[in-house]
């Protein structure tokens, strides 16, 4: 018996754990350090690029390369704003593309 009233006690907390879990807000981009929004900014850059290629839509420049680096670089050089802003000039370019 006691170690049904244990197993029920553990069930119990996982659900309440689980509950905890899926209620809470995700962290805002705001509130992480800028080093990961850069790596994650870099990462949809890299994406992004290779879909103007898939798609073929000749896109070329600085903010048109695979070079992880390079995006990253510059996102630790501008305000999260501009960072944002040119995540949204790619798509809405890769969009008027046809993807």
């Amino acid at each position: 018996m006691k170690s049904l009233t244990k197993i029920a006690s553990t069930g119990a907390l996982l659900l309440l754990g689980f509950t905890v879990m899926v209620t809470l807000p995700a962290t805002s981009a705001s509130a992480q350090p800028k080093s990961v929004f850069c790596r994650n900014y870099a990462d949809v850059s890299v994406v992004q690029q290779a879909r103007n290629r898939r798609l073929r839509c000749g896109y070329v420049g600085p903010r048109w390369t695979t070079f992880w680096q390079g995006h990253y670089n510059f996102c630790l050089a501008v305000s999260r704003g501009t960072a944002r802003n040119e995540m949204r000039v790619r798509r809405r370019r890769i969009v008027q593309c046809g993807g």
